[in-house]
């Protein structure tokens, strides 16, 4: 098992605490939140996806060469289903 750093973020819907882990920066186990990664970890983390238990899709976009961004790719099943047409009589 190898070194790496985490960044830490949440799910934007259902808001559930979610990791990526880079081996760009020092790799001794270093914690960070989407504020605070270094730029070298963020640009690393560039257009990383990742898929919540949600079912969310989230890509992390990086801007002004070191905040991250969590965007939502693919949005996750509606709960009810699809709704179904009225039938005709």
């Amino acid at each position: 098992m190898g070194s790496y750093d985490s960044v830490w973020f949440r799910c934007p819907v259902c808001t559930q605490r979610l990791e990526l882990q880079s081996k760009s920066g020092s790799c001794n186990f270093q914690n960070y939140e989407l504020w605070d990664v270094p730029p070298r970890i963020s640009a690393d983390l560039d257009r990383q996806e990742i898929l919540c238990s949600c079912d969310a899709k989230i890509v992390l976009v990086q801007l002004t060469g070191k905040i991250i961004l969590p965007m939502l790719t693919a949005a996750p099943p509606n709960e009810f289903g699809d709704l179904q047409e009225d039938e005709e009589d």
